[in-house]
């Protein structure tokens, strides 16, 4: 039983291997499905998440960053720290939410839900769905 749960590993570890991926990836949330643009379902607001661990978001749609910062991921949990732009009072503050993102492609639709944060604007900015945004021309 110990062979057999062994080479298991083992296997598991080679592909994982192969995708170009080690276990901390994979827990930091290498697979970010989360990444790009997504506009809020209630309005013109639009946050990016960034390869490089930065977001920004576009609270009225102009195209110009609002407020911007760093996130760190853990499985399926993030971490916002707002850095700069317009944000509100014990918004320097990280903020702890659980992430899922559920759908396909055009459909897809990302929602946070709280677990520690102390910024009142984030958790009201966040508390919404948000789906995939495509930029018109």
């Amino acid at each position: 039983m110990v062979k057999k749960n062994s080479f298991h590993i083992f296997y598991f570890l080679i592909i994982f291997g192969l995708m170009g991926c080690t276990v901390n990836d994979m827990l930091r949330g290498m697979d970010r499905k989360f990444l790009g643009a997504w506009q809020s379902v209630q309005g013109p607001g639009v946050i990016t998440f960034y390869h490089d661990y930065r977001y920004g978001i576009d609270l009225d749609g102009d195209a110009a960053k609002d407020a911007w910062g760093r996130y760190n991921v853990f499985m399926d949990q993030i971490s916002l720290q707002a850095e700069g732009g317009m944000i509100g009072e014990k918004c320097h503050l990280p903020g702890i939410y659980r992430y899922s993102v559920k759908g396909f492609l055009k459909g897809q639709e990302l929602s946070f839900n709280l677990m520690g944060d102390q910024c009142l604007e984030r958790i009201a900015t966040l508390g919404v769905p948000w789906k995939r945004y495509k930029k018109t021309k």
